[in-house]
């Protein structure tokens, strides 16, 4: 109850700072440094936005063992797109390579499988080999849409890869460690799940050596129910 009411109470000063670097690139534009400072801020405050906003998914689904989703039609194609041109703002060093193949077409929850995308690439770019490309695939599957995100490095360890999905599991290996960026709760995989699953779908992950780390969902077009409920 506690991270609950304290993530609702933080998104309204957050929300403010949002809103004035908004305002503030305006009058900094002529100015390089400026407009570097800026943009540190306006990432900061999204970075923090995004762990709030984790918060207050893994105190919900705790506190009435439910996430709800509210299903429209999205273009899940479009929504990808959108995810990739806003994580390449933080991420302008690495490339994600995006294949989608088919119509992407389906009645879901769009903001929360935004999440979903968001949240596996960002884990993807985190832990992820700095010199390989992240991928994205998407391809419909008879009444299923599934997609992957994969990225190349050192695998996940074998012991951990049953839990990987439980909250605030983390690789505490070195090459992990160095690889994370400050911030990091270790919710992310944890609410992913949760969103999935909402949807009446699955997903999993693979990670080796030779064929990287993949997490792969399979969501049906039209979703299948409003709650998650873990084991």
């Amino acid at each position: 109850m506690f991270l609950a009411i304290l993530g609702h109470d933080l998104r309204s000063p957050l929300s403010a700072i949002k809103m004035s670097t908004k305002l503030l690139r305006s009058y900094g534009e002529a100015d390089p440094q400026y407009a570097e400072v800026v943009k540190i801020i306006d990432e900061s405050a999204t970075a923090s936005a995004r762990l709030i906003h984790d918060l207050i998914d893994f105190a919900s689904s705790h506190l009435d063992a439910s996430i709800t989703i509210t299903p429209t039609s999205v273009d899940l194609e479009h929504l990808a797109r959108d995810v990739i041109g806003e994580l390449k703002a933080s991420y302008s060093d690495r490339n994600i390579v995006f294949d989608c193949q088919g119509d992407m077409n389906c009645v879901c929850d769009g903001p929360r499988l935004r999440q979903v995308l968001s949240n596996l690439l960002i884990n993807a770019l985190n832990f992820g080999a700095p010199d390989t490309d992240v991928e994205l695939s998407m391809k419909p599957d008879q009444d299923d849409i599934v997609f992957s995100v994969r990225n190349h490095g050192p695998p996940i360890p074998a012991e951990l890869l049953p839990s990987v999905f439980d909250p605030f599991v983390r690789d505490l290996s070195g090459d992990a460690a160095k690889s994370r960026r400050d911030g990091s709760l270790g919710l992310g995989l944890y609410i992913a799940y949760e969103v999935v699953v909402a949807h009446g779908g699955d997903i999993q992950v693979s990670s080796t050596t030779e064929d990287g780390t993949v997490f792969a969902v399979r969501l049906p077009r039209q979703a299948q129910g409003s709650d998650s409920t873990r084991d």
